[in-house]
């Protein structure tokens, strides 16, 4: 069973998320919500399991290149 994102799921992990620059974690909340519904779109569809992790990695990839870009642009450095 797959659970929609929620603002209680960010809540857990309130020092991960406060660490991170507001940019970057406006951009992870959109990535989490859009690959959520991605995945049960697909899923809804009837594609494969395999075709489906396939392409929500595939768009992740592009969410990570996002953040990175951001991170660049402003200089914040990595811990």
């Amino acid at each position: 069973m797959v659970l929609p994102p929620s603002a209680a799921d960010r809540c857990n992990k309130q020092e991960k998320v406060a660490a991170a620059p507001p940019a970057v974690r406006e951009i992870a909340w959109k990535a989490q919500n859009r690959l959520h519904n991605r995945y049960r779109s697909l899923l809804r569809k009837g594609k494969l399991k395999t075709v489906v992790n396939t392409a929500i990695a595939r768009e992740f990839a592009g969410f990570l290149w996002a953040v990175n870009r951001e991170i660049t642009r402003t200089g914040v450095a990595a811990r």
